[in-house]
């Protein structure tokens, strides 16, 4: 047992939408400023450090199998980069 305790998704995590680019400017930037939210606590929670794109988009927080959802890797990428600018 690893010891760490699950992870609590916030529930835009379970909305369908939020893994899909808006097109919208004003709400496409709200949606990177929750990914970043959620990357961040996500990989602070497991004590991760490192993201690879290729991988990231099949794995959490990037894909929600319970709702058959997943982050593109083009919608990823551009949200890494608003974390870089941060």
């Amino acid at each position: 047992m690893s010891g760490i305790s699950p992870f609590p998704f916030p529930e835009i995590h379970s909305f369908p939408p939020f893994f899909t680019q808006q097109p919208n400017e004003d709400t496409w930037k709200e949606q990177r400023r929750l990914w970043c939210d959620l990357i961040l606590a996500y990989y602070r929670h497991h004590r991760l450090c490192q993201l690879s794109l290729a991988e990231a988009v099949t794995e959490s927080p990037f894909n929600n199998r319970q709702i058959h959802r997943a982050l593109r890797t083009d919608t990823l990428r551009e949200v890494v980069d608003e974390l870089v600018k941060q």
